[in-house]
C-alpha cells in the first residue's frame, strides 16, 4: 500500500528527485510485479520524466486518428468495395458536422424564444 502513496505523491508533485528515489526504493522489491514496474520506469526514464514535466501534451488525438484508419483498412480487406470504404471514412465527419449544426440551430432558436 505504501507504494501507491509514494507513486501518487510522485505524480502529483512531478518532482524528479522523488522519481529517482521511487525507482531506487522499489526496483529491488520482493514483490516481482512492483520490481518490474520500477525497472520499467527506469528503462523509460526520459519518457516518464517528460510526461511529468509536460502534462498538457498528449498524443491521444493522433492515436485516435490512427485507430480509425486501421479500423477502416481492416474492414476493407477483400470484403468491401470502394464505396463502403469511402462511407466508413466520410460518415463520422458528416454526422459530427451535422450534430454540431443542429446544436447551433437549437441555441440560436433558444435565444429568440428567451428574448
Amino acid at each position: 500500500m505504501m507504494i501507491l502513496v509514494a507513486f501518487y505523491e510522485l505524480m502529483l508533485t512531478a518532482d524528479m528527485d522523488k522519481l529517482d528515489e521511487f525507482i531506487r526504493t522499489y526496483q529491488n522489491d520482493s514483490i516481482e510485479a512492483i520490481a518490474t514496474f520500477a525497472s520499467g520506469l527506469k528503462k523509460d526514464y526520459d519518457a516518464v520524466k517528460n510526461s511529468l514535466l509536460y502534462p498538457d501534451i498528449s498524443n491521444g488525438p493522433m492515436e485516435g486518428t490512427n485507430n480509425k484508419i486501421k479500423m477502416v483498412r481492416r474492414r476493407g480487406y477483400g470484403r468491401a468495395g470502394i464505396e463502403l470504404i469511402n462511407a466508413l471514412a466520410v460518415l463520422p465527419w458528416y454526422f459530427r458536422d451535422r450534430d454540431k449544426n443542429n446544436e447551433v440551430q437549437k441555441t440560436s432558436a433558444h435565444r429568440f424564444l428567451v428574448v
